[in-house]
């Protein structure tokens, strides 16, 4: 005899609110350049007209090598370049181009509006006559617009007329519209590591651009960091980054004091050559506004440039050259001082939901602006062209418009087979529901004086990022088949050999992950720790062991729903938050690239899945049965209702307090649904109770010597539930169907586990029923099965509700779930009478 079992999983989630709180965070590798690099400092848009000065005023990088490269530094699009030699393409009012890009997919080629308009259409940027920012005197933003799918250029816009307003020019064609990547051992695309952007145009002082986005030792230095993207102010649904001139600008690789703007020293574990620059206007020949020039705090910038020019100027200094004119310049020399002249790659694997995207209103979007050049490519395809050492220029990503087009999946693109061979390119010629895209930005800035950087992005899901220090995003608890839960967590990044061998060792020696609940400090002894597999999730880890409540370990708990884990580190001046706990460790945790944990980063449990196996053949393994008496039924043709029963009974604590929880059902199960007016745990609930649980004495089933005149169908919950039995001859005839729930309200009266408030302290009882669903053998219109092989079909729908359940003797909250499960199976039956 077959025994299949039917496991009904509990999976219990805290739901999107809990992401919506959280930042997106990006993987990005930011490369530090020097400023004499021939690509950089260029002054492209005052070469057009001050040649000469430039050359004349003799600063180091700017002599005849300079000089000779002319024609180089004027094909940046720019406002001048635009206006003498028509070089570049402008941006409309509405903040589309004025002319068809042929590199991009046609999908993606919009026209602006404005196009016929010639310069009076150009959107510019410039000096706002009147600030709107607080604290803020000379504010720059914008000029008028109609540029509203654009978020970023309506926050960042002038209010009241400009100063002075330059047009927004760009340089396209400078890079391959197609990305490559290199490929791990099995053949599957490095999409962080080994993506690559290739150089298409002779562009805009792009002679190395090989170089940019490349590790090219003694050219740059590479940091591999994070680009935490928060809740936007305005609207929760969205991420919004926003740096620009009013608030100090974009500076990767530096720590600025947003209170005072002043430079306090370099990212820890960036590699870079330092700050080499100031973040103030300051070109390489006599400028007629210098001497007046003031910051956005209207702090005059004269000396401070003078300064700068008198040591080498803009593409001359080394970092501690600049740091002593900073110095020297007291406080506004530390409020300009920066790192400029770095390039930036950024990556998100990212989910697409048809759902999220059904028009104007309701679609994702990955809004980019940003001064100097950008690019983004989806699925290794160029979706916005922005190159140039350019003023802030916006381009956005439209998710739906992608989708629509199967962007990425077309013959002959980068990723169009991969993305193929996992379904995310759909046959009807859009994205498949549901598939994972990946987004590549590459940022560069090249020019100093402001580095804006504005993203705006209401992605739905994106998967954890690879960089920073480890910490657990989230958790998940599994009960295993001895009764305890076995710990899930799901890291931003993976963990080196020696973390996971360290904490391996642990077994209550030290005390590597923490548990935090409410007030109290838990620890877990851990006993064993694996690496799993990278999930939409993150990394996944199984952690085996025990929950302490102290040191000695002497008092455990299980781990619950609404606890937060993080990883422990060692205690030191510089990381004092340690000191306050009593569970120790004697090592550091480390990241796979090195990046070490120096703070408590608490993620939460987020789910919790009860696994239970229950048999879901009949309790006795014959198929002769003792007689059912029919007579008992109602005549005529049988309602859905009137078909079977359910014995419901609440299970005892023995079954919450087993160590072997599937070995007490096998045991136990049957005693506790057995169909007798004797059994002491159960109820009924058939047409006879008014389909409310009554007393076993209403039972139509009966049992002699231990075999059930009725088939039985078992199964454990913790929630309200309907279920429906189909029964079909072995023809495939129609039998019979019996239909019965147990409604929220009456599961907690059984019960008593509803809890509204997420509080379980005054619950009593484990939560947990078992249920026997019991089919009457006879057709639909009551009379007698014959023999022969009928087929039973279940579905079984469970309900969420907020309520308590016992594990391990602990009341734990769960919120619920709705679960469905279906299942299928053939049985024997012989007629006796």
């Amino acid at each position: 005899m077959n025994y299949k079992a039917l496991m009904l999983a509990s999976v219990l989630s805290a739901g999107s609110a809990l992401a919506d709180n959280l930042n997106i965070s990006l993987d990005v590798i930011v490369r530090d350049f020097q400023p004499s690099h021939s690509d950089f400092e260029n002054f492209s848009e005052e070469s057009v007209k001050y040649l000469d000065a430039i050359y004349g005023y003799g600063l180091p990088g700017y002599g005849a090598d300079w000089y000779g490269l002319s024609a180089y530094h004027n094909s940046c699009g720019n406002k001048e370049s635009y206006a003498k030699y028509g070089v570049g393409v402008p941006l409309g009012k509405d903040g589309l181009p004025m002319s068809v890009n042929a590199l991009l997919p046609s999908y993606l080629q919009q026209v602006s509006a404005y196009a016929a308009q010639g310069k009076g259409g150009i959107l510019t940027y410039g000096q706002c006559k009147n600030s709107s920012i607080a604290g803020v005197v000379n504010q720059r933003g914008f000029g008028e617009n109609t540029a509203t799918q654009f978020t970023g250029v309506q926050k960042n816009s002038c209010k009241g007329g400009m100063y002075w307003e330059n047009e927004v020019v760009y340089t396209p064609g400078m890079v391959n519209p197609h990305l490559t990547f290199d490929t791990d051992s099995s053949g599957s695309p490095l999409y962080l590591e080994g993506a690559h952007i290739h150089k298409l145009g002779e562009l805009c002082d792009n002679a190395n651009f090989g170089q940019w986005f490349e590790d090219v030792s003694g050219v740059n230095k590479r940091s591999n960091l994070t680009l935490d993207i928060p809740n936007a102010a305005d609207n929760p649904n969205y991420k919004e980054l926003d740096y620009n001139y009013n608030n100090g600008g974009y500076f990767p690789l530096d720590v600025i004091d947003p209170a005072s703007q002043m430079y306090t020293g370099s990212v820890p574990g960036s590699d870079q050559w330092g700050p080499q620059s100031f973040s103030i206007f300051c070109p390489p020949y006599g400028y007629q506004y210098a001497s007046t020039q003031v910051d956005f705090m209207d702090h005059n910038t004269y000396g401070l440039c003078s300064a700068w020019n008198a040591a080498g100027g803009a593409r001359s200094l080394a970092s501690a050259t600049a740091q002593t004119i900073a110095n020297n310049a007291g406080t506004l020399g530390y409020q300009h001082l920066r790192n400029y002249n770095f390039t930036m790659m950024g990556y998100a694997n990212f989910r697409y939901y048809k759902d999220n995207n059904t028009d104007e209103t309701n679609q994702e979007i990955f809004e980019f602006a940003g001064d100097d050049d950008m690019w983004i490519f989806v699925d290794g395809v160029l979706a916005v062209d922005l190159g140039g050492t350019h003023l802030a220029t916006p381009g956005v990503v439209n998710i739906r418009t992608l989708a629509q087009n199967n962007h990425g999946c077309h013959d002959g693109e980068p990723l169009a087979a991969v993305q193929q061979g996992k379904g995310a390119c759909g046959a009807d010629g859009q994205w498949a529901d549901g598939s994972w895209h990946h987004l590549h930005f590459f940022y560069a800035d090249r020019q100093s004086d402001g580095s804006n950087l504005y993203i705006r992005a209401n992605l739905s899901e994106v998967a954890a990022s690879a960089y920073g220090q480890p910490r657990i995003q989230e958790a998940e608890l599994v009960k295993n088949e001895e009764g305890n839960f076995d710990t899930y967590i799901y890291l931003n990044t993976q963990l080196s050999q020696e973390t996971i061998e360290k904490i391996n060792s642990a077994n209550g020696n030290y005390f590597p992950i923490l548990d935090k609940r409410g007030s109290d400090t838990l620890a877990y002894q851990v006993t064993g720790f694996k690496y799993v597999q990278k999930t939409s999730k993150g990394y996944s880890y199984e952690i085996k062991g025990k929950l302490c409540e102290d040191a000695t370990c002497a008092s455990l708990k299980n781990p619950a729903f609404g606890d937060s884990l993080a990883f422990n580190y060692i205690p030191s001046p510089d990381f004092p938050d340690a000191y306050n706990n009593q569970f120790h460790t004697d090592f550091t945790v480390f990241s796979a690239t090195g990046k070490l944990v120096d703070h408590y980063s608490w993620g939460p449990v987020t789910t919790v899945t009860m696994s239970t196996s229950t048999t879901i053949v009949p309790a006795d393994t014959t198929i002769v049965r003792p007689p059912f008496d029919v007579d008992q039924l109602p005549d005529g043709e049988l309602s859905d209702r009137e078909t079977g029963e359910i014995v419901i009974s609440q299970l005892p604590e023995s079954y919450s307090n087993s160590e072997d929880p599937a070995a007490w059902i096998a045991d136990s199960l049957v005693y506790y649904t057995t169909a007798s007016p004797d059994n002491p745990h159960a109820t009924v609930l058939n047409s006879k109770t008014s389909n409310s649980p009554g007393s076993m004495s209403e039972a139509r089933c009966s049992a002699t010597n231990g075999v059930e005149n009725c088939v039985s169908f078992n199964f454990v919950t913790d929630e309200a539930f309907r279920v429906n039995i189909r029964i079909f001859d072995h023809l495939g005839h129609f039998v019979n169907q019996y239909n019965q729930e147990v409604s929220q309200e009456e599961f907690n009266k059984l019960t008593g586990s509803y809890t509204p408030n997420e509080i379980c302290s005054d619950k009593t009882g484990t939560g947990t029923i078992a249920a026997s669903v019991k089919m009457y053998p006879v057709s639909k219109d009551g009379r007698k099965l014959g023999t022969g092989a009928y087929i039973y079909q279940i579905s079984l729908v469970e309900y969420p509700q907020p309520h308590c359940v016992n594990v391990g003797g602990e009341q734990s909250f769960m919120p619920g779930e709705y679960r469905r499960t279906e299942y299928k199976q053939t049985r024997g039956f012989r007629r006796v009478e």
